[in-house]
C-alpha cells in the first residue's frame, strides 16, 4: 500500500506545486497593483500572473548562477511581506469573482483528472538519447548547483589562470596542447554544425581553456525542472513535464471556455488531451509543453484583459500577457518569432475603440521580448550562435538581405507618404472587419487545400502533412483546417484570442508544409506541431463541426427537435473524432519510458569512489552515459576516442591518468562496447562490478508507434578500476565470465550480453570471436597442458543447415563439431598437451562458425550476422587422464 500512496502523493505535489506557488505570488502582485483601491480578480488571473512572475524571477536568478531555493524563498517572502507592510497594499481590496463549477463544467473536471492520470508516467530521460535528456540533466544540475553551466573538473590544467599549467599560457606550445586535448576528448556535435562539444549531444564549450561547459538549449524549461526537483528530489525533476503539460491543457480549457463556452471547450480540449503527441511529449521534460502553456496562457490573458471592468485591471492583465510572450524566447530558439506572429494577428484583429489599450500591450510586449531575447543570448550564447549560424546558408542570407532592403523601403515610403490619401485608404481597407475576415480565412483555406491535396495524393514522398494526418486522423486534420477557414465568419468579433490561435496554427501548418525542420523519427516529428498547430486543429475541428451543425439547424421551424438533433450530431461527430485520435495513443497508454533508469545509473555510481576520473569508450552507450555521471554525480568524465588518427594510449591520456592520481582521484574504465579496447599498457584492470541496464523504451517506427514498438533496451556497463601496479594472473582453473568482468577476456567478435530464461546469460558471436586468457603456466614461454570446455548453442531458421563450429587455440584447431540448429545447449571439450605460446603473451582462443542474418529470413529488423551463442568458457589444468 505504501508504493501507491507514495506515487499519488508525488503526483499531487507535482500537479499542485506550480498553481499554488502562482496563486501566492499572484495574490501579492494584485494586492500591490490595487494600491488602496478596489480591483476585480479571479483565481485564474492570480495563478497565471503569479506563474509568469515566477518564470521571470527563476530565469533571472539562473542567469546569475544564483537559483537556490533559499534565495527564491527569501525574494517571494519579501514580496508577500510587502503586502502587509506597505500601507497602500494593506488597504487594497480584491473583489473576487467566485469560481462556480456548474453541471456543465463537471465533464471538464473529469477530463482534467483523466488527462492528469495519462500524463502521470514521466519518462526517466537521464540517458542522453534525445533532447529531453539534455533538459532533464540540466534541470538536475541546476537544482543542485544553481547554475546553468557545468564547471568541468580540472584534472588536466587547461585554464591559463591556473598556476600549474604544464606550458606557459598563450604560447604556441600551449595552444598545441589545447588542440591535442580537443582532438582526443571533444566530440563532433551530432545535431548541426561540425563544432566541438565536451559531451555527445547539445553540450557546448564556448571557451575551452576556461573549462566551463554550457548545457544546450534555452533556460526556462530547466528552471521549471529545478523547482520540481527541490520539491520532489533531484531524481524527479522529470515530473515538471506532466505538470507543465497539464497546465497547458487547463489554459486551453480556460481560453475556449471564455471564448465559446463549455460546448466548445470540453471537446476541443479532449481532442488535444487524448492525442498521442500531447501524451508522449507531455511525459517528458521538454520545451514544447511549456511553450504551449505560455502561448495559450497569453491568449487567455488577452481575453481577460478585454473583458476587464477597469483600466487598472486591464493594464495589469496586459502586462502579464506581455510578460508571458516575453518568456517565449527563453523557452525556444524561435520563441520571439512565435510571439511576434501572435501579436501580429492580435494587432490586425483589434478594434478602433481598443487601439489605445492595445498600444500599451504592444509597447510592453516589445520590451519583454527584447529583454527575454537578451537573456536567452546571455544564458545560452553557444547554442544560440550555433543554431543561427546553421540556419544562415548562402541562399537564406541573400533572402534576408533583400527582405531587409524591402522592409527599409516600406518604412521609408510609409514615413514619406503616410498622410497621402491612397495610403490612408489602403490602411482603412486593411482595418476593415471584412478584410480581416478574408485575410484570416485565407490562411486556413490555403492550409485546408494543401492538406486535402497531399492526403488525396498519398504518401509518395512522405510529406509532413501525411504523417500529421496519421497521428491526428484525416477527418480530424481536414475538419481542423476547415475550422481555421470558417473561424473569422462564425466566431463573434470579441473572440480575437481564439481567432489568433487558429490563424497562428494555420501559419505553422503552412510553414511545416514548406520545411517541417524536424527529425523524421516517430513520434518525434510531431514536436513542432505541439505548440500551436495541434491546439489550433483541436479548436478548429470543434468550431467547424459546431458551425456546420448550427448552420444546418437554422432553416427549420421546429426549433426544439432540430436543436436537439444538432446537439446530438455535434456530440456524435466530436466523440468519433476523439475516439479516432485516442486510438493512436492507446499503445503507449501504460508505457513508462526508461522506467528504472535513475536506479540503474545510481548502481553504476555506487561502484565508484567519489570524485573519480572515469574513462568511457566512445561507443553509443558510452557517449550517452557520461553526462549523468558528470552532471549529477560530479565525476570527471572523458570519452576516449579511438579513430585512425587517435589511440587510447596517447600521451594525453597517460597525462590525464597521472594527473588524476596525483590529485588523489581513483581511475575507472567503464565498458559498454567491448570492441573498443583500452591499451593494456595504461595499467591493470581490476573488475569492481557492473550493471545490466534493462528499461522499457519506444523504438523507431515508420509511422505512429504501435504495440510492436514497445521494447526493452538492455546493455551491460562493466566497471574496472585502472590500477597503477599490475598484478599477475595466477595460473590455474579459470571460468571466463560472459557478463560482468568479461572485458579483459572477450577480445572481439562478441555482441552484447543477452539473457536466456532457461540457461542464463550468453553472447552471440559474429562468426569469428576471439578470446585472450592468462597463460595457464607460470612462465609465459613454458609449454602448457590444459582442458578447454565451451558451452554453446546454435539456433538457425527452419530452412538453415546445422552450423559447423571450429575452436582454435594458439592457431591450432582443437575442436571441430557440427551444432544442432534447434538451439539446444551443447558442451564441447578439447585438450592440449605441451602447447607452445605464439604471438601474444596470453592464451589466444578463436570460436569460428558460419552465420545468418535474421532480417534476411523475415525474423524482424535484426541485421546482425549471428554465429553461435556462447554461454560459458572454462580452462582447467590438464589431468592427463584419458
Amino acid at each position: 500500500m505504501t508504493a501507491p500512496l507514495s506515487f499519488f502523493s508525488r503526483a499531487a505535489i507535482a500537479y499542485l506545486l506550480f498553481p499554488v506557488a502562482g496563486l501566492a505570488i499572484g495574490w501579492a502582485i494584485w494586492r500591490l497593483v490595487a494600491r488602496g483601491g478596489d480591483l476585480t480578480a479571479s483565481l485564474g488571473r492570480l495563478v497565471v500572473t503569479g506563474l509568469v512572475a515566477l518564470g521571470w524571477l527563476a530565469v533571472v536568478l539562473a542567469a546569475a548562477d544564483a537559483l537556490h531555493p533559499w534565495l527564491l524563498a527569501i525574494i517571494v517572502g519579501a514580496l508577500l511581506l510587502a503586502v502587509w507592510v506597505l500601507p497602500g497594499a494593506r488597504r487594497a481590496r480584491l473583489c473576487w469573482e467566485r469560481p462556480r463549477l456548474r453541471w456543465k463544467g463537471w465533464p471538464a473536471a473529469l477530463l482534467l483528472i483523466v488527462a492528469a492520470w495519462l500524463l502521470a508516467r514521466p519518462a526517466e530521460t537521464f540517458l542522453v538519447t534525445d533532447d529531453a535528456a539534455v533538459y532533464t540533466l540540466a534541470a538536475a544540475h541546476l537544482a543542485d548547483t544553481g547554475s546553468l553551466h557545468y564547471d568541468d573538473p580540472g584534472v588536466l590544467p587547461l585554464d591559463p589562470r591556473r598556476p600549474d599549467l604544464p606550458l606557459p599560457s598563450h604560447t604556441t606550445a600551449y595552444w598545441d596542447y589545447l588542440q591535442d586535448y580537443a582532438r582526443q576528448f571533444l566530440l563532433p556535435e551530432n545535431v548541426g554544425l561540425p563544432a566541438g562539444t565536451r559531451f555527445w549531444g547539445p553540450f557546448f564549450t564556448p571557451m575551452l581553456y576556461l573549462q566551463e561547459v554550457e548545457i544546450g538549449f534555452m533556460p526556462l524549461t530547466k528552471t521549471a525542472g529545478a523547482i520540481m526537483g527541490w520539491a520532489l528530489g533531484v531524481r524527479r525533476v522529470v515530473w515538471a513535464g506532466p505538470a507543465l503539460a497539464l497546465l497547458a491543457l487547463i489554459a486551453l480549457l480556460g481560453l475556449t471556455r471564455r471564448e465559446g463556452g463549455w460546448s466548445l471547450a470540453v471537446p476541443a480540449t479532449a481532442l488535444l488531451a487524448f492525442s498521442l503527441p500531447q501524451v508522449w511529449f507531455g511525459r517528458q521534460l521538454l520545451s514544447e509543453p511549456l511553450s504551449q502553456a505560455l502561448v495559450l496562457g497569453a491568449l487567455w490573458l488577452d481575453g481577460e484583459a478585454r473583458a476587464a471592468s477597469s483600466s487598472r485591471a486591464r493594464r495589469a492583465l496586459q502586462t502579464a500577457q506581455a510578460a508571458a510572450l516575453g518568456l517565449l524566447p527563453l523557452v525556444r530558439l524561435e520563441g520571439a518569432f512565435a510571439a511576434l506572429v501572435l501579436l501580429a494577428w492580435l494587432a490586425w484583429d483589434s478594434r478602433k475603440e481598443s487601439e489605445q489599450a492595445d498600444r500599451y500591450l504592444w509597447l510592453c510586449s516589445a520590451s519583454a521580448l527584447v529583454l527575454g531575447q537578451t537573456l536567452a543570448i546571455l544564458t545560452s550564447p553557444a547554442y544560440f550562435y550555433s543554431r543561427v549560424i546553421g540556419l544562415l546558408r548562402s541562399d537564406v542570407r541573400v533572402l534576408l538581405v533583400w527582405g531587409l532592403v524591402l522592409a527599409a523601403a516600406l518604412v521609408a515610403a510609409g514615413c514619406r507618404w503616410r498622410g497621402a490619401a491612397p495610403v490612408q485608404r489602403c490602411w482603412r481597407w486593411l482595418r476593415r472587419w471584412r478584410t480581416q475576415q478574408i485575410g484570416m480565412s485565407a490562411i486556413g483555406a490555403a492550409y485546408l487545400l494543401i492538406a486535402a491535396y497531399e492526403i488525396a495524393r498519398g504518401p509518395i514522398v512522405k510529406p509532413y502533412t501525411i504523417w500529421l494526418a496519421l497521428y491526428w486522423t484525416r477527418p480530424g486534420l481536414l475538419l481542423g483546417a476547415l475550422g481555421m477557414a470558417l473561424a473569422p465568419w462564425v466566431l463573434p468579433a470579441e473572440q480575437r484570442a481564439l481567432r489568433a490561435l487558429l490563424a497562428a496554427g494555420g501559419c505553422v501548418g503552412l510553414l511545416c508544409v514548406v520545411n517541417p525542420m524536424v527529425t523524421w523519427a516517430h513520434p518525434w516529428l510531431m514536436r513542432r506541431a505541439l505548440v500551436a498547430l495541434l491546439p489550433a486543429l483541436a479548436v478548429g475541428a470543434a468550431v467547424a463541426v459546431g458551425g456546420l451543425t448550427t448552420a444546418l439547424s437554422r432553416p427549420s421551424s421546429d426549433r426544439g427537435v432540430v436543436r436537439l438533433a444538432a446537439w446530438g450530431s455535434y456530440a456524435l461527430v466530436m466523440s468519433g473524432l476523439c475516439f479516432g485520435i485516442a486510438q493512436r495513443m492507446l499503445p503507449i497508454l501504460q508505457h513508462n519510458e526508461r522506467e528504472g533508469m535513475w536506479e540503474q545509473i545510481a548502481q553504476v555510481n555506487a561502484l565508484l569512489a567519489p570524485d573519480s576520473l572515469l574513462l568511457l569508450d566512445d561507443g553509443q552507450i558510452g557517449r550517452q552515459l557520461g553526462q549523468p555521471l558528470a552532471l549529477i554525480y560530479g565525476h570527471a568524465v572523458h570519452n576516449v576516442q579511438q579513430t585512425e588518427a587517435l589511440s587510447g594510449d596517447s600521451a594525453l591520456i597517460r597525462q590525464l591518468i597521472a594527473a588524476a592520481r596525483q590529485q588523489g582521484r581513483r581511475v575507472y574504465w567503464l565498458v559498454s562496447d567491448s570492441e573498443r579496447r583500452l591499451p593494456p599498457e595504461l595499467g591493470h584492470l581490476q573488475s569492481v562490478g557492473g550493471v545490466r541496464f534493462d528499461t522499457p523504451t519506444l523504438s523507431a517506427s515508420d509511422g505512429p508507434p504501435g504495440a510492436e514498438q514497445l521494447i526493452r533496451q538492455s546493455f551491460l556497463v562493466d566497471v574496472y578500476e585502472l590500477l597503477a601496479q599490475p598484478t599477475s594472473d595466477l595460473p590455474g582453473a579459470l571460468n571466463v565470465p560472459i557478463g560482468v568482468g568479461s572485458y579483459p577476456y572477450l577480445l572481439s567478435g562478441f555482441y552484447g550480453l543477452e539473457e536466456d530464461p532457461v540457461w542464463g546469460s550468453f553472447r552471440w558471436t559474429t562468426g569469428d570471436a576471439d578470446l585472450r586468457l592468462p597463460w595457464p603456466e607460470a612462465a609465459p614461454d613454458a609449454p602448457a597442458g590444459f582442458d578447454i570446455i565451451v558451452s554453446l548453442a546454435a539456433w538457425r531458421p527452419v530452412d538453415g543447415a546445422a552450423p559447423a563450429v571450429i575452436i582454435t587455440v594458439e592457431g591450432v584447431p582443437m575442436i571441430a563439431t557440427t551444432m544442432p540448429g534447434d538451439g539446444a545447449l551443447v558442451e564441447v571439450q578439447g585438450s592440449a598437451t605441451d602447447l607452445l605460446n605464439i604471438g601474444d603473451p596470453g592464451l589466444e582462443i578463436q570460436i569460428s562458425s558460419d552465420t545468418f542474418v535474421p532480417r534476411d529470413h523475415g525474423l524482424g529488423p535484426d541485421a546482425r550476422e549471428l554465429g553461435v551463442k556462447v554461454y560459458a568458457v572454462r580452462v582447467i589444468p590438464h589431468t592427463g587422464a584419458d
